[in-house]
């Protein structure tokens, strides 16, 4: 689990703590460490892609008339599957539990991306890869480079034309313990020239 204090992000798993420096303590520092090697795609693009240089998948689907539909079931890597819908309210929206889940999956990824990036892609898809998909992806961005500000930026980098969805932004927010406010930062790394 990803737990954020004033001075360390601790990352538990089966009983071992890893205490980090606290959220843009370093933000030079890890500015100037490998990009995280994240993508961000649509469904289709998901579907054609060659998966056999990915490490970590993130699958942000729907239901349809069969229940729970899993793409590429052929990819053998380390694969999280959330089912919500691209809604703000109302029923199949995203939840604590998935926030949850995708905390637990990025500490894990991100420990071994900084271990040696080449090995550890992460690819994060919804259907249109705009919306639900940037938002999860802040998550393991946060991870990564233990800074908002910078894992915005590279949001967008990776994804000129984010719009993430603002339910999940509200409960990354909340579960981070965010002291900063998540939407600001993302619309200053959206608008980079606004605040030069």
């Amino acid at each position: 689990m990803l737990e954020f204090n004033q001075s360390t992000i601790s990352l538990k798993k089966a009983g071992l703590v890893y205490d980090l420096p606290a959220i843009d303590t370093y933000a030079k520092y890890r500015a100037n460490v490998t990009p995280a090697p994240v993508s961000i795609v649509d469904r289709g693009t998901f579907c054609l892609m060659d998966l056999s240089r990915v490490g970590y998948v993130i699958s942000i689907c729907e239901y349809d008339e069969r229940g729970k539909v899993v793409l590429r079931p052929d990819f053998r890597g380390q694969r999280l599957n959330l089912y919500f819908r691209d809604l703000t309210d109302g029923v199949g929206i995203a939840t604590e539990a998935d926030i949850e889940k995708t905390c637990k999956f990025s500490a894990k990824w991100a420990l071994a991306a900084r271990k040696d990036p080449e090995k550890a892609p992460l690819v994060v898809h919804c259907a249109a890869g705009i919306s639900r998909s940037t938002a999860i992806a802040m998550i393991p961005l946060i991870a990564y480079y233990e800074s908002v500000h910078l894992a915005a930026r590279r949001l967008y980098q990776i994804r000129e034309f984010a719009q993430p969805n603002t339910h999940v932004l509200y409960l990354i927010h909340q579960r981070l313990s965010l002291e900063e406010n998540i939407y600001e930062i993302l619309f200053q790394a959206q608008n980079p020239g606004l605040f030069d």
